[in-house]
């Protein structure tokens, strides 16, 4: 810590957090937006959701904010 203080400053502690605020609202809006309207889709189509039909609902969501959020995860990464 002492080093990275010397070398800049107290700015230095923040260097990545632009990259993991960025990666944070990427994956987190798409993961929560997709399972939202994922589980929209299926009580309109079934009516009553199954626990099972959750499970899917959130894996899906899960899944397409991980594709969405890698630049930002590899940018973070390399900063």
């Amino acid at each position: 810590m002492k080093e990275i203080y010397k070398d800049g400053g107290v700015l230095k502690f923040y260097k990545g957090f632009s990259a993991a605020i960025t990666r944070q609202v990427m994956y987190g809006t798409v993961r929560l937006g997709g399972y939202k309207f994922l589980f929209n889709s299926v009580e309109n189509r079934k009516g009553k959701v199954s626990t099972a039909d959750k499970s899917v609902c959130s894996v899906v969501a899960a899944t397409i904010a991980s594709f969405v959020g890698n630049p930002a995860d590899l940018i973070l990464v390399r900063i």
